[in-house]
Formats: structure tokens, C-alpha cells, sequence
């Protein structure tokens, strides 16, 4: 097939499966209909509970919870209704009426949540109805619940944990401390309760001392139907300090309700109180095997105080081994121990002996007590098995079976079960063994069970196979095994097997299976049945080994067919075949001979043949002779089973009479008949098929709940045979739903379709004849609907009667009011109506409703419809009073709080509304302050008010809240309905916070030290953390120590008397005190107060601060902060200690202190930073009369031996002169940061310290200043040189080489002739001995284009701030360099200079032979000022590049001036045109233009290419724009220059051989007039010219030079002469007119190809130049000759 033919092929294919319908598999509905159902119904709110089936709810409100599903196949609209039957014999109320909307198939709607309220009463039913005209099974519609209400009260307690007795002890021991335990209980009533638990003790030594411990009180709320209750915790504990000896303690849990309280008991335990308590585990029970050993592990652990424990050991039987007993073991408490005692059961135990075994520990303690623990042993299971095999040898026949009977008995001492499995000694192909159990059943001791072994030896074969081991006489074991189920050691014997000698005929059929196929078998039914005809070749066999003589007569057979249908049934399908053998004998037949038979098999006609294999037996059985049998030869027979596989036919139809009659408009139910016509059990799948008319619809359910459609497992009708009965027949049930306005007798053709259910392969389409009937019918719509409405509105709302049935009807229609109340329900149609089928009519009813209805009331009609001649129905009307909820909070709207005192606000609630209002009341505080109502819930009447109180939680200062003065929070107070949450109402008041005082002092030092009339300046830290910026008055006083009295010997000076405090920043108090005592006691004391009060008086408070005023012989005044230490590693850094000598009991007079170093302590743990303490060794000494005493900073100043330091006489109270501490600090850059040591010393005054014992002791700290510092190395540019143009690096090492973080530290790179790629580096944080390599990217910008290098300059600065925010001192670097230009190199540029110069200057020697080589030395010598201009680097970077720009463009113009000769000779050859002498050129004026432009071209290119050497290729050069207007200007100006002087030579040239031939020319007039002087006179006197301008006519006084010859000159005058047309008659106007007309003439341009060479030679031809064309370079337009000339 061409790909054309296959695209074609598989396009139709996919449209046929896009344009047939597909119809899903479980199809089952003519009309894709909806089918609502209530799927959920239930209480989700208020108190509700299932009390073993039966519903109980408490009275009040609650809220049912409703969920709607629609399980049809097509979407639809529904409306609930629900109502309320108050008992059996009550009238049904509405409820409420809700409109679903749209539901889709197999969905359900949301949860529908209705509110409700109950009220006392047994019986009581809510009904939940669906309601849609669409739906097609409204039997499944409603859904009812059923309960009482009433106040059911039920508590529940679930447990506690208190425990009971440890392992040991019948009794519970608890030690003397505190216990808590916990009982879990829950609400299991409707209604709320409470919960206490009681831990009650009665003394078992005096029953009526008793005592009580509570626990809290839990309030448990009831669950509901939906939301079950959880529970709680209650928690009691109790303190057993006093509480000895034993008790009975009883736990119970009393629950309260109204008018109700029960009391339960959850345990009660024995109670010894002691401190010795252990817990003795008992191992678990266990049985062993007769003669075995097992270990019991008895645990001991001590949960109480330390005690030991002697062990006793016992046992009934003796089994154990008792070598522990009278041990002692110990523990501390906490700890555990074992007791391991073995046990041996003896040989000859028997099951199921006890052994039981005792261990008692009995306490050593104060307090006695014996732990017991009994452990179990018992004589375990023994399982054995005991074989016994038939006697042997047994005789078995080839291809015939034999029973072996083998007897299992169970020897061991337990009832067993054996798996059973038997085999063959040796291999053996073809043979058959199998025993006929797997596992026998439980065999009680000493009892036996028989298990047959079936065992067929293969058949014969002709020849014999050695293999098969079935020849006469062979032997095989047969073995049978039994191993215990539940485990042991296997049993196993065998029996011994002899082959007999045996005689077989075969009767040799031609197949053994026969396969029928499924058209066979269809085609079989009706004509007959199945026919098969099988040849049969039969053979004689045997085992003898040798020839049999004579002849063996046969005979053949056939026996009952086996069957074995695909599926149950068919039992006596054997019986529907027939089978035949002809001819069915044979005699003598010999071995080898093969004697040829045929069988018939018959198969059923009447029905088709049942799906299965059926098995035809044929038998050969051979007849022996006498003379064989003498021999004892057995005849053996040999049976050959053939197999016929019938298939599996599906089939089915459906067997119903027509036509079935329909209620109209209703749903009717029918039975149909599905009966299997196949053969195998089926299982089918029935469709309606969708061919019904509108608003017809057809359903079908089969037994199959789950697959409606389907019928699975049918049997077939010949299953059963011969009886013939119904299981192949199933029943369906069709249910039809016709159009309501469908006539009656209609008949309705509906076509159901039989599938194959598993492949949906179509067996049959059947058609069913609908008729209807006629029916009355009609429905009300709606059936429950609410209209909201105010009591000043009448509205009025319908009712529709829709005639479901198909004959016109009349209906009476009437109210019933009884449930109205205060709205007035009045009909505003007639009370009969006649509804023609299909139509509807509405029933109008008004509204109107007293101006007092109260929401809260039910106001409700029943429309009744009664149909004449049909039934009832009702519907309600429910009048929905607008509820007006108007409710109003008083409370003060401006409330002052103080933080950190709780406020308690008064609100009070008002109910205005028109309902009774249950409600929610929620308070929320600006800023998440915390606040609690004393009700978080209200029950408002009509009318009615209540207060309630806000305790408002207001935060202290210095939390997480701004509490300034004046800050105002606003709280909003909410009122929420507590069933549905709704927003209510709400007021929003405001808190103002009160101004509070409150200070901190942050380095405020609590003593301070003086010497003699000392002083200290004191700058304390003062910080306002109260609300509100105050102005504080500040008040000092020094009192003497523990009075009120003003001490003299101290005075506070400059200090501040008032203080601003902002808050939140920080304020210093600045006062100096004063010593005042000129000659002080070391005891002199007193205390400095003061104290900070704010001014603004509505501001209370105040803030006061203490020290101790103290004098003092050794005091650190200061912390020693050590900058870096210096360059020199030797030297060393000082500090001063001030000290002094204050007289104490020994006087005034003066004295020798001594000074120790009592403690040093390091600052920094190099230990923990992994330093090496050799690097960062430091040293103290002090200096002493100039001598550096050593400290030894391991000194502890303990014991009896003390390491002073004697300092020189003291006299008293003198303070100069003071200690000098001489440092050696590590070296740089082993700084650390704040490394150091604090040093504690010793001063004692030589009559006074006691034995070293007294002494003024302090500390000082030297240690390394937090100082942080900068620092720049290796700053150096990367490359060796920079060019123009180009990108190069810079790089320098940052670092940080002080003890300090470096903060906001950032490189920056300022250069000066390079431009910085990101020039400012940011590194951010910098600490201590930080190195960070840093690199900036720069690039050299282009040079000028007359400038060889320039300098460039580049400094990099290094900022940074310190931890304290100040600036550290910046660090800087310069670096310079050059960035140079393109050059060729320093070598070839000056090789280039001297050999083009040379070359220069030879070719201008050569000039005089042509004028070509001045040219060309023109040439070489711009070029070499080029190569000259890359040398004067080596001059000067600044004048030298100009000056060979100067003196290029000097030589240019040079060079172009004398460059112009040629210009002489095109004049002179002109002058000899105008002369009439032959010329060289015949158009002077092109050639002379012609000259001037190529002479300008050729002299003005030289200096481009001096450029092209100076810039490179490619050109290096800055591009800005000065710089490309200082190149084109040079080169303008250079061009321009040699233009000029190639076009002023030009004129000069034109103008001189102009006034020679002037000359000429007045020369011949003059010599013309001389010779006739009458006409000169007669003209001059006619002009009335002077004579005298004649005569006195100046006369040329410079002469051109030339070569021309006299008679050339004349000629060139002549010519002149002739092209002048007008004579001037007067002298003077005659040579100014000469003058004008020659100095009008100018060049001619547009002369091509002009010569140069030309012009040297007069003989040379009219010169063409082909090679240069440069007429569009210079375009000169010749300028006019004067008319004159």
C-alpha cells in the first residue's frame, strides 16, 4: 500500500472514532438526570450526643449541619427544606426553606449550617427534604434525625496515672517528697459541667484520720454529634514530708451540673510512705525441654535512698540452684542489679509439671521491709514424630497406580501437626508419586494417622528406557517424612518397590487434545452436536527384556468422560456425550504390529456444549494366554485419555413480554429478565440506549449495588442439566419515568443493548414497549420558603400548584394560621382552582405583620392543596422578622494609664435591638497590649443591660512597647453574635499614658579614692528611660558615714544644677569632688549623694546615686592603655602608679613601704586561640632608684614567704614622685587586641601590716588600647611601562596592624594621566592583623598627537573609621611613572634619522642635475624629522615634539619655495607667445594652472607622511576634540603655506615678465613717436596732457632675470602689444592701463596632465603627465581678462 493510501487510511480512522459516540461503560440511563439525596445530617453546635443509638441534645440553641449530594448523572437545582416534628403525634413545623442552586453530577453542595433551638422534650424528629422537579428518584429525598431533649448530665473518667505497686510489693511505696498525678476526664452529657479530682488518704492505722488534697477545677463543655467532646486534665498533688506509714488512698473525680453532681472513683491503692523503695522485675514464665537449663534474671533496682539486701532463695520442686542464697547486695540510689538463678528440669519431668521459684529480698535498712518475686518454670513441648512404612517389597505395574499406606504417629509429649512430604530413593523419569496430605491434622500423644502414598511407575516404552527404571524386577525405595509444624527434628522411612513383569497393549490414539474452536461450537448448536472421529494405532508393549512368543488378543474401551468446566457447574455435562470404539477387539496381535481402530465421540445437540475440558478414558487391556500367564506375566492394561476444549461462548438477551405500563410522570419499576444463552458463566453490562423522547427517562439497577448496571457471574442454562430451571435467568430491575404530559396508551419503544461486561463486545439489542397510564398528580412549589420583611411592610408571596398529571384537576386551597403569632397570613386567590395538565396556577397570600413581632418568634402558615379526587399536600410560609440589632456600649472615652500598673475600665452593654442577643465581647489594644474581660460572653434581653469590667494589662518601661507621655492607644471594644460570628457592633476609646520618671546611671562608681586634697572629675553617663523629656534639678551632698550630717572633709565643686534628660539619649553630669583635709587619717570616710527630681511637677519621682568617699594609700586612677609598642623590640614603654603615704595607727612620721605583686592575671586566653605564649611573652618591672626590678608575675603573696620590693622613705601625704611600671610588651605583629594583664598589688607600711596581713591592696590594668590601625605596602604599578591607549594594572597590600577593628575602611585610587577602573575599593570590616591584596584595573589614555610620553601620578589613600565612630587617620602612597607613545624604538628611530638624513643630503647635492632629487630630498627629510620626533624624549617631553613639528613645516615651505623655478620658464615661454616667437605650450594658461596644482599636491604630501610616522599604524592619538583640531590646523596651516607660496611664486613670476614686456612694449610706442614728433605733439596737445608726465615717468628699476635673448624679448612685447585692443593716447594712461590689464590675469584651471619635466627642456614636445590627475582636487575657474586686453 503507497504511504498515500496508509495517511488516507489512518485520517478516516481517527474521524470515525471522533464521529462515533462514545458511550461510557456503566451507562445505565436513558437521560443524564440528577438524584439528590441528604448525605449528611447532623448537630455541629450546642450539646449533643449518641448514647448507644439513641440521640440526646441539649435544650437550646444549635446548629445543623446539612450536606446535599446529587449521585445522578446529570447537574440540577434543588431547594431544602427542613422541619420539626416535637413528637410522635405533633404536626410537622417548618424550619426553614433554603435554595441550593446548581448542583453537578456526582457533587455535593457546601455544608449548610442552620440555626435552630430546641426545646425540652422526648420523641422529637428533624426532617431534611430535598426538593427539584428534575429529580429522578425521589424516594432517596429525605433524611430524618431523631432525639430527646433534655438536661442529660453524664462525667466520665478515663484514667489517672497513679501507679501501682513496684515489682516485689502488693502495696504502693512513695518516698517523702512532693507527687503530682493527673486523671483524664470528659463531658459525655449535653450540658456543661464541672470536674474536681480528689486524692483522699485514710490512715489504715486509725481509719478516721483522713486528709484531702484538690485539684483545680476544670469546666468541660459538652461535644455535639459532629464535634465529639475532647476532654481534659485535671492535676492534684500533695507534699508527703509528714505523712508516715501506710495509707489507703482513694482517687475520685466529682463532677457538678444543674441541679446535678456525681462522684466517681478511678482507683484506690495501698500507700507506704518510706525513703527505701527498690522495684524487683519477676522474669517471665517460660517452659523447657525435659533435662534442659535455663536462667531466671530477677532485676533489683534502688529507686529510694542507699540500703542493702539479703538474698533468700526457694522453689517447690528443688529444680533451682540456691548457691546465692544469704548473699548481700548493695545500692546507692539510681542503681540496678541483677539475680540470675538457673534452673534445670529433669529427664523424666512430664508435662505439664510447675516449678515455681522464690526470691525474697528483705532490706537491711532502718526501716525493714521484704521485696518477693515469684518466678515460673514448667516442662516444655517435645516434638516427635514416629514412621511406620507398609511392609515390603511391594509389586507395582508400569503405568498403573499403587497405594502405599505409611502410619505417622506422635511420639513427643504435645499434641502435633506434621508437614508431610514423600519421594523416591533414586531418580526416575516419568514416575508418579504423591502423598494424599501436605499436613496432617493435630495428633494427640501416642495417636497415629495413616497417610496413603500413591505411586505410578512410568509406562512402557518400546524399546525400554534404562531411565525410566520400569523394567521386570527393578527396585525403588519409596520415603515418606514428618517434621513438626511447630518445629522439631524430622522422621522418615521408606518401603522397598519391585517392578512387575507386565504384558500392555496401547491403544495408541492419533491426539490427545482436541481444541474446539467458538464457531465449532456455535455451528454444533441445532445440527446435531460436536462429531470427531480419532484413528487409533494399537501397539503390544512390554518389560520382559526379551521376545514374546505368540500372538495378544485385545480388547478396547471406552469409559465415562471427566469433565472440568472454566467455571462452577456442568456436573453431569459428561452424560450430554456418547463415545464409540469399532473395532472395539484384536487377537494376535505380535510385538511391532500395529493394529488400526477409530473412536467416535458424539457431543450434545440440544444445547451448546458447556465451556471446559472434557476427558474421554480409552483402554487397551491385553487377554494373556495360558503359557504367559504360567510364566507370571501380568496383562496390564493401558488407558489413554483424550482432552476436548470446548470455549467459551458469551451470550445474552433479554427474554420479557411487552408491552410494560408506566405511571405518568412517575417513577415505575419493572422486572425484567436477563438470560445467559451461552455457555461459561458470563457477566454482562446492560445500556439504555439513549433514543427516549424529552423529559423521558429510563434507569436500570441490577443485584450489583456498587455497578447498577452490571450482572456478573450468570451461569449458563446447561450448568444444571438435566433439570432445567432459573439460574441461568437473572432479574433487572428498569425503572421508567415518563413525561408527565404524555398521553395515555402512549406506546414507548426503549432499547436496551447486552454487553459484554470485560470487553464490551455487543451480544444483543433489545427492544421494550412502554405504555402509560393516566395519573393525577401535582406538586406545590416551594414547599418551605421564608420572606424577610419589617413590621411596617406587607409583602406578599406566591405559591404555584403544577399539575403533574396528564387530565386537568381541581384543587381546594386553604390556610392554616394556628402558628402566625404577631403577622396576619391572608389568601388574596380563590379557595378552588382548576390546573390543566402541564400548567401551573399561583395562590397568593399576604403578609402583614404587627408593628411589636418580635424576631425571635416563629410566624408561619401552612398552605394546604387538596386535589378532588387525589391527595394533599402543604406548604409553609415562614415570616422572617428582620432582626434589628441595636446595641450600644457606654464606657469613658478618655482613660489616663500609668505603665506597669493594670487599669479597670467599666463598660456597660445595652440591648435596644429587637432580639435577645447572644454575644462575644473581644477587646483589641494598639500595640498588642493584653487585656481580660470578666465575661467573654453576654446573654442580652430585650431591653436589657450589663456591665462588664476590662482589666487592661498596661506594659512597665523598658520593654517592647513605647510607652512616651501623652501616647494614646486606642481600644477597640466589639460585640460579635456568638452562634454565627457576625459583626455586631464596636466603640473605640482611647488610653493616654501617664508621664513616669525614671533614670539610669551607667559608669556611676560606688567608691572612690582619694589622697591628700585630691581631686576627682567625674562626667557620669545619666539616661531618661522613663516617657517623658524632663528638666531635673541636681542636688549633691557629702555626709559623714552613717549620718545625715554634712561632712567638711569633702566638697563638691563645678558642678551642674540642672540636667536635660531626653529620653532615650544619653546626658552628662559633670561635678568635680574635692579633699578638702590637708593632713588626712587613712580612716577619714564619707558618702556622696545625689539626687536628680524632675521640675515638672506632674512628673513624680526622683533618682538618687551613692558613693563612698574614701582615702587611700595606693589607688588606680586610671585604666593603662598601651598604644603600640616601638620599632625597637628593646625598648621599653613606663607608667606612673601614684601612691602615698597616709598616717594610720603608726604616725605620720615617714616610712619605708613595701610593694608586692600579689596577683597577674592575663586578659587574653591564648590557650584558647591556639597561640604559642612565646610570642606574646610580657614583662614587669618596677622602677626603683633607677634600677628596673623585675616582677614575678606568678606570685600569689600566700604562705608565710613574700616577694616585696622595698621603695625609698616616704614622708606623709606626698603624692609626687610616683611608682614608674616599666613594660615589655610583645612585639608587632603579635599584638592582640585588649591583651595585657591585670596586676594586683600589695602596699604595706613597715610598722603596720601585721605580718603582711595588713596591706591596701589594688588592681591596675595595662593592656593594649582598641585602636585600630592603617596601613600601605607594596604599592607599585604591574607592568614595567605603560603605552597610550592601553590597560595595566596597579596593586598595594591594605592591612590593619593595630588591636582594633577598622570600621567603613575603603582604598581609594586618585591618578593623574590614567583613568581608574572602579577607583574606590570597600572593605568593609577590617580586624586586627587583617592583610588584604588589593588591584585596580587602569587604563592610559591617548596622548596628544605632538606629545611623545607624559607623566603620570597616582596616590592611593586609605580611610577608615573606628569602632566608636570617629575618623582614623588616613594613610597615603604616590607612585609615578610615564606612559609614552607609539614608537618604533629608541635603535631604529635613530638609525632611520642618520640614514635619511644622509640620504637628505645627498639628494640635495644632486639637485643641479634634476630637479626630481630636490623632491625627493624633501622627501627623506620630513621623514626623518618623523623618526627624529621619537628621539626627542631623550631631549625634553615638553618643547621637543613642537620643535620638530616647527622645523618640518619650515623645511616644507622651504623646500616648496625653491620648488617654484619651473613657474620661469612657462612665464618666459608665454612672454615669447605674446612676442610671436615659437613657444613650447600652445595654452599657457592650462599648463601654468596645471603646474600650479600638482606642484601644490606633491610639495604638500611629505608631511602627512611625517604624521603616519609620528602616530603609527594604527594611529595613537587622544580623540578629543582640541586634539583633532590641533592636527587638522597643523596640517591646514602646512598645506595652506605651500599652496601660498606655490601661487605667490606664481604672481611674483607672472608679475615681473609682465612689466618686462610693459616695458618692451612703452620702448617701441616711444621709439614709434620719436620717429614722427608732429603727431606725438599733435596727440599730446589734443589730450591736454603735461609734457612733463612723459619725461618724468619713473622707469623700471629691478630687472628680471632670464635668458631670453633681445629678439625673444621683443617678440614676447610684441605679442603683449597685440593682445591689448585700445591704444591709450596719453603716456600715463598707457602704463597704468598696462599695469591693471596685467595684473587682472590670473591662472587657468582644468589643465590635465601637465609635465614638470617639460619645463626644462624649450626643444621638448608638448609635455601629457598620464599619471596624475588631480583636476577634482583644484577646480579654478580661470578669472576674466580686462576687455582691454
Amino acid at each position: 500500500m503507497s504511504n498515500r493510501k496508509v495517511a488516507i487510511a489512518l485520517l478516516a480512522l481517527l474521524f470515525v472514532q471522533v464521529a462515533v459516540p462514545i458511550i461510557p461503560v456503566d451507562a445505565a440511563s436513558g437521560r443524564t438526570s440528577p438524584d439528590f439525596r441528604v448525605s449528611v445530617m447532623t448537630l455541629s453546635s450546642g450539646g449533643s450526643i449518641d448514647v448507644a443509638g439513641e440521640i440526646e441534645i441539649a435544650p437550646g440553641a444549635h446548629i445543623l449541619r446539612v450536606v446535599v449530594s446529587n449521585i445522578g448523572a446529570g447537574a440540577g437545582t434543588a431547594t431544602l427544606n427542613i422541619a420539626h416534628q416535637a413528637s410522635a403525634s405533633s404536626l410537622e413545623s417548618p424550619v426553614t426553606s433554603i435554595n441550593l442552586g446548581s448542583i453537578g453530577a456526582a457533587s455535593s453542595s457546601n455544608p449548610i449550617l442552620i440555626n435552630w433551638t430546641a426545646q425540652e422534650g422526648d420523641g422529637q424528629t428533624l426532617f431534611a427534604r430535598v426538593v427539584s422537579a428534575a429529580d429522578i428518584s425521589p424516594s432517596n429525598n429525605d433524611r430524618t434525625l431523631e432525639f430527646d431533649v433534655s438536661k442529660y448530665h453524664v462525667g466520665s473518667a478515663l484514667g489517672d496515672n497513679i501507679p501501682g505497686p513496684t515489682g516485689g510489693f502488693t502495696d504502693l511505696r512513695l518516698d517523702h517528697s512532693i507527687h503530682n498525678y493527673e486523671a483524664t476526664v470528659r463531658n459525655d452529657g449535653v450540658m456543661d459541667i464541672s470536674a474536681v479530682f480528689e486524692l483522699n488518704f485514710t490512715s489504715n492505722s486509725n481509719p478516721a484520720n483522713q486528709v484531702s488534697f484538690w485539684s483545680n477545677t476544670l469546666i468541660l463543655a459538652p461535644g455535639s454529634l459532629l464535634y465529639p467532646s475532647t476532654g481534659g486534665t485535671l492535676s492534684a498533688s500533695f507534699d508527703a514530708s509528714t505523712m508516715m506509714g501506710s495509707w489507703t488512698l482513694a482517687a475520685k473525680v466529682v463532677f457538678n451540673g444543674t441541679s446535678w453532681t456525681n462522684t466517681l472513683v478511678s482507683s484506690v491503692e495501698t500507700v507506704t510512705f518510706s525513703d527505701y523503695i527498690i522495684d524487683l522485675s519477676t522474669p517471665g514464665d517460660r517452659a523447657i525441654e525435659p533435662g534442659a537449663t535455663t536462667t531466671l534474671t530477677f532485676i533489683v533496682s534502688n529507686i529510694g535512698a542507699s540500703d542493702t539486701w539479703t538474698i533468700e532463695l526457694g522453689s517447690d520442686l528443688g529444680w533451682h540452684d540456691d548457691g546465692q542464697e544469704g548473699d548481700v547486695i548493695a545500692l546507692n540510689a539510681g542503681e540496678s542489679t541483677t539475680v540470675i538463678v538457673p534452673v534445670t528440669v529433669p529427664a523424666n519431668a512430664v508435662k505439664p509439671t510447675l516449678e515455681n521459684v522464690y526470691l525474697n529480698l528483705t532490706s537491711n535498712s532502718p526501716d525493714v521491709y521484704v521485696a518477693r518475686s515469684v518466678a515460673h518454670v514448667m516442662v516444655g513441648d517435645q516434638y516427635q514424630a514416629t514412621i511406620v512404612p507398609p511392609a515390603g517389597p511391594v509389586t507395582v505395574t508400569p503405568a498403573q497406580t499403587s497405594s502405599l499406606l505409611f502410619t505417622i504417629e506422635n511420639s513427643g509429649n504435645v499434641p502435633a501437626a506434621f508437614d508431610v512430604s514423600t519421594g523416591l530413593s533414586a531418580a526416575a523419569e516419568n514416575w508418579i508419586i504423591e502423598g494424599s496430605v501436605t499436613t496432617t491434622d493435630v495428633i494427640p500423644v501416642g495417636a497415629n494417622v495413616s497417610v496413603s502414598v500413591q505411586v505410578t511407575p512410568a509406562p512402557i516404552s518400546s524399546p525400554l528406557d534404562a531411565g525410566e527404571r520400569n523394567a521386570a524386577g527393578d527396585s525403588l525405595y519409596a520415603w515418606v517424612s514428618a517434621t513438626p509444624v511447630d518445629g522439631g527434628i524430622p522422621a522418615i522411612d521408606s518401603t522397598q518397590l519391585v517392578i512387575r513383569a507386565v504384558i500392555a497393549v496401547d491403544p495408541g490414539p492419533e491426539t490427545e487434545q482436541i481444541i474446539l474452536t467458538e464457531q465449532d461450537v456455535i455451528q454444533s448448536n441445532g445440527s446435531g452436536g460436536i462429531d470427531e472421529i480419532l484413528s487409533l494405532s494399537v501397539e503390544v508393549r512390554h518389560n520382559l527384556g526379551g521376545a514374546v512368543t505368540g500372538g495378544v488378543d485385545a480388547e478396547i474401551t471406552t469409559s465415562t468422560a471427566l469433565f472440568k468446566p472454566l467455571n462452577p457447574g456442568g456436573n453431569n455435562e459428561p452424560a450430554r456425550w456418547i463415545t464409540n470404539v469399532t473395532p472395539n477387539s484384536v487377537s494376535g496381535l505380535e510385538v511391532g504390529e500395529i493394529f488400526q481402530s477409530w473412536m467416535a465421540i458424539d457431543g450434545p445437540g440440544d444445547e451448546l456444549p458447556m465451556a471446559g475440558e472434557l476427558t474421554f478414558p480409552v483402554t487397551a487391556t491385553p487377554i494373556l494366554t495360558a503359557s504367559q500367564q504360567a510364566n507370571g506375566v501380568l496383562a496390564s492394561s493401558v488407558t489413554r485419555n483424550i482432552s476436548v476444549i470446548v470455549p467459551s461462548v458469551v451470550d445474552g438477551e433479554i427474554i420479557n413480554q411487552d408491552p410494560l405500563d408506566a405511571d405518568v410522570g412517575n417513577q415505575t419499576n419493572f422486572t425484567i429478565k436477563l438470560a445467559n444463552t451461552g455457555n461459561d458463566l458470563s457477566s454482562y453490562r446492560l445500556v439504555v440506549v439513549d433514543d427516549l423522547p424529552d423529559l423521558w427517562s429510563a434507569t436500570i439497577k441490577t443485584a450489583d449495588a456498587n455497578n447498577p448496571s452490571v450482572v456478573s457471574n450468570l451461569s449458563p442454562s446447561m450448568s444444571d442439566h438435566p433439570i432445567t430451571g432459573g439460574a441461568h435467568i437473572s432479574d433487572v430491575n428498569l425503572s421508567i419515568i415518563t413525561d408527565p404530559q404524555a398521553p395515555a396508551d402512549t406506546m414507548q419503544p426503549l432499547t436496551i443493548r447486552v454487553e459484554d461486561r470485560d470487553t464490551g463486545e455487543v451480544l444483543s439489542l433489545n427492544t421494550l414497549y412502554i405504555r402509560v397510564e393516566e395519573s393525577i398528580n401535582f406538586i406545590l412549589q416551594p414547599t418551605n420558603h421564608t420572606v424577610d420583611l419589617s413590621p411596617y411592610e406587607t409583602p406578599q408571596t406566591r405559591v404555584y400548584i403544577n399539575n403533574t398529571g396528564n387530565v386537568a384537576t381541581t384543587f381546594e386551597v386553604w390556610l392554616d394560621n394556628s402558628q402566625a403569632n404577631d403577622v396576619d397570613f391572608s389568601l388574596e386567590s380563590a379557595t378552588e382552582v382548576v390546573v390543566g395538565p402541564g400548567y401551573s396556577e399561583s395562590i397568593k397570600i399576604r403578609l402583614t405583620p404587627d408593628l411589636e413581632a418580635s424576631a425571635d418568634d416563629l410566624h408561619m402558615t401552612t398552605l394546604w392543596v387538596k386535589a378532588i379526587g387525589g391527595m394533599n399536600l402543604s406548604a409553609s410560609i415562614v415570616a422572617n422578622v428582620t432582626a434589628d440589632h441595636h446595641l450600644t456600649i457606654s464606657v469613658q472615652q478618655i482613660i489616663e494609664v500609668t505603665p506597669g500598673v493594670n487599669k479597670t475600665i467599666d463598660v456597660n452593654f445595652i440591648n435596644e435591638g429587637n432580639l435577645e442577643e447572644y454575644l462575644n465581647v473581644t477587646a483589641v489594644i494598639e500595640g498588642g497590649w493584653e487585656s481580660s474581660w470578666d465575661s467573654d460572653q453576654l446573654v442580652l434581653p430585650i431591653g436589657g443591660a450589663q456591665e462588664n469590667d476590662l482589666t487592661v494589662i498596661v506594659p512597665a518601661l523598658g520593654g517592647n512597647f513605647l510607652l512616651a507621655d501623652g501616647d494614646t492607644h486606642n481600644i477597640t471594644i466589639s460585640l460579635y453574635h456568638s452562634d454565627n460570628g457576625n459583626f455586631l457592633s464596636a466603640r473605640t476609646i482611647t488610653m493616654v499614658v501617664s508621664p513616669v520618671f525614671l533614670v539610669e546611671f551607667a559608669n556611676w562608681e560606688e567608691t572612690l579614692k582619694f589622697s591628700r586634697q585630691s581631686e576627682k572629675v567625674l562626667s557620669v553617663k545619666v539616661t531618661n528611660v522613663g516617657n517623658k523629656d524632663v528638666l531635673a534639678n541636681v542636688e549633691y551632698e557629702v555626709l559623714r558615714p552613717g549620718l545625715s550630717i554634712n561632712s567638711l572633709a569633702w566638697e563638691v565643686v563645678d558642678y551642674d544644677t540642672t540636667l536635660p534628660l531626653v529620653v532615650g539619649l544619653p546626658a552628662y553630669m559633670n561635678f568635680t569632688v574635692e579633699a578638702k583635709e590637708f593632713e588626712p587619717d587613712l580612716f577619714l570616710e564619707a558618702l556622696l549623694r545625689v539626687k536628680l527630681t524632675p521640675i515638672d511637677t506632674e512628673v513624680e519621682g526622683s533618682a538618687i546615686a551613692e558613693s563612698s568617699l574614701q582615702m587611700s594609700r595606693l589607688f588606680a586612677y586610671k585604666e593603662y592603655k598601651l598604644g603600640l609598642p616601638p620599632d625597637d623590640p628593646d625598648e621599653w614603654m613606663y607608667e606612673d602608679i601614684i601612691w602615698s603615704h597616709i598616717p594610720g595607727l603608726a604616725g605620720s612620721s615617714p616610712a619605708e613601704y613595701m610593694i608586692e605583686l600579689c596577683k597577674a592575671e592575663r586578659r587574653v586566653n591564648l590557650t584558647q586561640l591556639n597561640l604559642d605564649d612565646e610570642d606574646f611573652d610580657w614583662t614587669f618591672a618596677l622602677e626603683v632608684e633607677g634600677v628596673n626590678q623585675e616582677l614575678d608575675l606568678t606570685n600569689d603573696c600566700e604562705g608565710s614567704a613574700h616577694t616585696v620590693i622595698s621603695l625609698p622613705l616616704r614622708p606623709a601625704w606626698v603624692t609626687n614622685e610616683p611608682l614608674v611600671v616599666a613594660i615589655d610588651t610583645p612585639d608587632s605583629p603579635n599584638i592582640l587586641k585588649n591583651d595585657g594583664y591585670d596586676l594586683t598589688f600589695r602596699l604595706y607600711h613597715p610598722d603596720e601590716h601585721n605580718g603582711f596581713t595588713v596591706y591596701t591592696e589594688e588592681t591596675f590594668s595595662f593592656y593594649f588600647e582598641t585602636k585600630p590601625n592603617l596601613y600601605i605596602s607594596e604599592f607599585q604599578y604591574d607592568d614595567e611601562s605603560m603605552y597610550e591607549g592601553s590597560t595595566s594594572t596597579i596593586s598595594a597590600i591594605v592591612g590593619n596592624e593595630g588591636t582594633s577593628l577598622a570600621l567603613s575602611v575603603k582604598s581609594t585610587l586618585i591618578c593623574d594621566g590614567v583613568t581608574v577602573k572602579d577607583p574606590e575599593k570597600d572593605h568593609g570590616m577590617m580586624p586586627a592583623d587583617t592583610i588584604i591584596p588589593v588591584q585596580w584595573e587602569v587604563e592610559s589614555e591617548q596622548l596628544d598627537w605632538w606629545s611623545q610620553s607624559t607623566d603620570v601620578s597616582c596616590e592611593l589613600l586609605l580611610t577608615g573609621t573606628a569602632w566608636n565612630n570617629t575618623a582614623l587617620e588616613s594613610k597615603s602612597a604616590v607612585r609615578d611613572t610615564t606612559v609614552s607613545s607609539w614608537s618604533p624604538g629608541v635603535t631604529v628611530s635613530f638609525i632611520a634619522v642618520l640614514v635619511l638624513l644622509g640620504a637628505s643630503v645627498g639628494l640635495l647635492r644632486l639637485v643641479g642635475q634634476n630637479d626630481k632629487f630636490r623632491l625627493a630630498a624633501l622627501y627623506t627629510g620630513v621623514l626623518a624629522l618623523g623618526f627624529a620626533f621619537h628621539l626627542m624624549d631623550l631631549v625634553s617631553s615638553d618643547w621637543g615634539g613642537p620643535a620638530i613639528l616647527f622645523i618640518a613645516a619650515i623645511w616644507v615651505w622651504f623646500m616648496t619655495w625653491k620648488s617654484t623655478v619651473e613657474f620661469q620658464l612657462i612665464h618666459e615661454d608665454y612672454q615669447r607667445a605674446r612676442k610671436g616667437i615659437s613657444t613650447l605650450y600652445s595654452d599657457h594658461f592650462d599648463v601654468l594652472s596645471n603646474a600650479k596644482r600638482q606642484l601644490s599636491i606633491i610639495l604638500a604630501m611629505p608631511i602627512l607622511g611625517m604624521i603616519g610616522v609620528i602616530l603609527g599604524v594604527p594611529p595613537q592619538m587622544s580623540s578629543d576634540s582640541s586634539n583633532m583640531t590641533s592636527l587638522v590646523g597643523y596640517l591646514v596651516i602646512v598645506i595652506v603655506g605651500v599652496i601660498f607660496l606655490v601661487w605667490n611664486a606664481n604672481r611674483l613670476y607672472g608679475s615681473l615678465y609682465g612689466r618686462l614686456t610693459e616695458v618692451e612694449v612703452q620702448a617701441s610706442r616711444i621709439e614709434r613717436d620719436l620717429g614722427d614728433p608732429a603727431r606725438l605733439l599733435t596727440e599730446l596737445a589734443s589730450d591736454g596732457l603735461d609734457i612733463s608726465s612723459i619725461i618724468n615717468q619713473p622707469k623700471p628699476n629691478v630687472a628680471a632675470s632670464g635668458e631670453a635673448s633681445s629678439s625673444e624679448v621683443l617678440d614676447w612685447d610684441e605679442d603683449v602689444g597685440v593682445l591689448i585692443e585700445d591704444e591709450v593716447s596719453e603716456t600715463e594712461d598707457t602704463n597704468t592701463h598696462v599695469e591693471e590689464e596685467f595684473s587682472e590675469v590670473e591662472d587657468v584651471d582644468e589643465t590635465p596632465n601637465l609635465d614638470l619635466e617639460a619645463l626644462a627642456g624649450i626643444n621638448a614636445p608638448e609635455p601629457e603627465i598620464p599619471s596624475l590627475d588631480v583636476a577634482d582636487l583644484f577646480d579654478d575657474e580661470p578669472e576674466e581678462v580686462s576687455d582691454d586686453v
